[in-house]
């Protein structure tokens, strides 16, 4: 039996789509890219600064460095000697304070002339936390009138701490060269003055207390 051409190209033709149509049915579709939840950000973390160190409190008078024992005397024979001295100690790398000390120390080991000019840089040189320094060449004259005078001048330029109680000693001193001076001013902060000394004492106190 013979089949036409044209039923046979027919035929070819609608096996062909039939395949093509299979292939297109069966052929896996491309997945699409999987898609991942946005990561969530890290948050960032900041270092604790660290606490500042511990200093302590401030230095008081109490938890000062002790002074280093003074020089030896020096001869009052001849003044080029406490001139040296004089020049040595400004001259050191020793604190302040200890020059001051060292300077107070040989009052009593130089010429009268000499007293004024060592006084006077020592003055110069003690900080107020360190006035003590100075508290018995005032009061007690032990170097003389002169120097307990500069002395008594620089005082008068310390804060009322300082100064308040000292003018009080010094008004409880009858004899002292300075005593009238010293009451009349420590009038001028405290009005009338009690004779006995501890109540004077509390007066100022209660003063100072109330600044």
């Amino acid at each position: 039996m013979k089949f036409h051409p044209r039923i046979i190209l027919i035929a070819l033709a609608s096996v062909a789509l039939i395949l093509t149509a299979i292939y297109i049915l069966t052929e896996p579709t491309p997945s699409s890219p999987s898609t991942l939840p946005p990561s969530t950000p890290i948050a960032a973390t900041s270092k604790p600064s660290p606490s500042p160190p511990n200093l302590g409190p401030p230095p008081t008078l109490e938890n000062q460095p002790s002074f280093t024992p003074p020089p030896p005397p020096i001869s009052s024979s001849s003044p080029a000697n406490w001139q040296d001295f004089l020049s040595a100690q400004l001259l050191s790398e020793l604190p302040h304070e200890q020059v001051a000390a060292n300077l107070i120390a040989q009052l009593p080991n130089v010429p009268q002339e000499a007293r004024s000019e060592l006084t006077q840089h020592a003055v110069n040189l003690t900080p107020d936390n360190y006035f003590h320094i100075l508290q018995p060449t005032l009061l007690n004259l032990t170097a003389g009138p002169e120097p307990a005078e500069i002395i008594f001048s620089d005082l008068l330029n310390r804060p009322e701490p300082i100064k308040l109680p000292l003018l009080g000693e010094i008004s409880l001193i009858p004899n002292h060269p300075l005593h009238q001076q010293a009451s009349e001013i420590l009038q001028l902060y405290l009005g009338d003055l009690p004779l006995q000394p501890d109540l004077l004492r509390n007066k100022i106190r209660s003063y100072l207390n109330q600044q």
